[in-house]
């Protein structure tokens, strides 16, 4: 018998406790890469979800349970099962209750209802709508064809509107589809590969930018085959990141007059490890969860870094920026202005808002600052 077996007693129990602590990591870092597939790298998709009570109704106006979505500034979507409505100024707000301007645009609401809010407030196609003309025409892209809203105006400058993931896909134009068509700037809103409208990727996934760059490319050249002469590209959170791509990678610029950008993914693979610290994964394994993300979704990080890659831009910027954008931090949005060259980065930030649904937290704020903008470039 072993006069002392604790030695090896020890042995034993730390080589199982270091294979438990490699399989609890390894499982975590799995589990971290399935959960930001869903959160990141596939088409965003909303759950509907009827969860804030109506506490009553009246008078123009609604009263809701105080929540960070009820009582977040701006103009939403309110909608139930059977009705359909808009929530605007605060006109009073305690420890448990919002009190909101109110109005039903389809249905009836009555205490008691369960509702949520939304960023989109306008629904279906333009005409449907906002009783906008308008004509669906088609994009070549090298998967196939991409169908597109076009809304006709005056000029040779158009604006081509690229959606994001966060919303309802092509209807986010429709808040400020009606500022465009009333300056008579020719419109395009186009969708992209994996959308639900465009042919889907191969992988099917978000590449932020890496390849749906080519599905503006594709938009660009319908345009300019219609007569464009310039255009202004318009995208928000994903959209904003194929725009920013198409910059780097297109080649030829010339009809590009400028861009406006509304919550870009600056930096992929930051956004990445800061989730990762978020979900625990330990400071030494994020370089390897990180490439483990890296290779699963087909994504060369430096592609993506936009930060890094500030130095390339060359074309006008409008930078809106939303203070609680989950993905990008103010500090990222700042780092980014400073970075781009000779001054081309006009910054307009939103407190408290969200990729995708700052027009919804200033409306005249944000159509003030676009028009302002395209206006510029079209007299340059």
């Amino acid at each position: 018998m072993d006069p002392n077996p604790w030695p090896r007693r020890y042995k034993v129990i730390v080589l199982v406790s270091l294979a438990v602590t490699v399989l609890v990591l390894g499982t975590k870092v799995v589990q971290f890469s399935q959960k930001i597939g869903t959160d990141m790298f596939s088409q965003h998709i909303i759950e509907v979800s009827y969860d804030i009570d109506v506490l009553g109704v009246g008078g123009g106006r609604i009263t809701l349970p105080r929540t960070a979505a009820t009582e977040r500034v701006g103009l939403w979507s309110i909608e139930s099962e059977s009705a359909q409505g808009q929530v605007a100024e605060i006109i009073s707000i305690t420890d448990s209750e919002v009190e909101r301007v109110f109005m039903a645009t389809e249905g009836e609401f009555s205490g008691g209802d369960k509702v949520r809010l939304l960023g989109d407030v306008y629904f279906g196609d333009p005409k449907e709508a906002l009783n906008i003309t308008f004509e669906t025409v088609r994009a070549i892209s090298p998967l196939g064809i991409n169908p597109a809203w076009y809304v006709d105006g005056d000029g040779e400058t158009w604006v081509i509107y690229v959606h994001g993931r966060t919303g309802s896909g092509r209807g986010e134009a429709l808040r400020f589809l009606p500022a465009l068509k009333e300056e008579r700037l020719p419109v395009l809103v186009i969708s992209y590969r994996s959308d639900g409208l465009a042919p889907e990727a191969p992988a099917a996934s978000v590449g932020w930018g890496y390849d749906e760059w080519l599905d503006i490319k594709a938009a660009v050249r319908f345009a300019e085959s219609e007569g464009a002469k310039r255009v202004v590209l318009f995208g928000s959170d994903l959209g904003a990141n194929a725009i920013m791509t198409y910059l780097h990678e297109a080649g030829d610029l010339t009809p590009v007059a400028g861009v406006v950008l509304e919550g870009p993914v600056l930096d992929v693979q930051a956004t990445v490890d800061r989730a990762a610290a978020e979900f625990g994964i330990p400071g030494i394994l994020r370089p390897f969860t990180s490439g483990l993300v890296r290779v699963r979704y087909g994504i060369d990080w430096p592609d993506v870094d936009q930060i890094d890659r500030a130095s390339q831009f060359d074309v006008p910027i409008l930078l809106l920026a939303g203070t609680e954008d989950p993905l990008t931090p103010m500090s990222a949005v700042e780092q980014f202005a400073a970075a781009v060259p000779d001054d081309l980065v006009t910054l307009v930030t939103f407190e408290g808002g969200l990729p995708g649904t700052l027009w919804n937290v200033d409306p005249d704020v944000y159509e003030a600052a676009v028009l302002e903008f395209i206006t510029r470039l079209i007299a340059s």
